[in-house]
């Protein structure tokens, strides 16, 4: 649906209050916010920006129409980010994304073949 996706992980002990805090401040640019609880879906006119809490971080991934609402709804959410986050990382990386939502991110975080750590932390 969406010809450009964004996505990406930031490592955060409050991450349900970040998402609740971020749709609250995004939600006057917004056409529509849906769900409730650990995951919120922001739909704007071009596209969409979905916020996704769990135990250890907070997943983020952002689709659009065109290259530049993509990075415009990036700046957008990664700001309130900022703003709302207790302990700001320096930057929060982006991976393109492909299809489904959080795809890319999801095999990213798995543990690699005999090892401990996940790739992300």
């Amino acid at each position: 649906m969406y010809k450009h996706a964004v996505e990406s992980y930031v490592c955060v002990s409050n991450s349900r209050r970040l998402v609740d805090e971020v749709a609250a401040r995004t939600a006057e640019l917004c056409q529509a916010v849906a769900g409730d609880g650990a995951e919120r879906a922001l739909m704007f006119e071009e596209g969409k920006a979905i916020m996704k809490a769990t135990k250890d971080g907070l997943l983020l991934w952002i689709g659009a129409r065109s290259r530049l609402m993509c990075h415009s709804l990036q700046v957008a959410i990664e700001s309130n980010l900022f703003l709302v986050m207790p302990q700001r990382p320096a930057e929060i990386p982006w991976y393109p994304g492909e299809g489904t939502p959080f795809a890319v991110i999801e095999r990213l975080l798995e543990k690699p073949q005999g090892s401990t750590t996940r790739v992300l932390r």
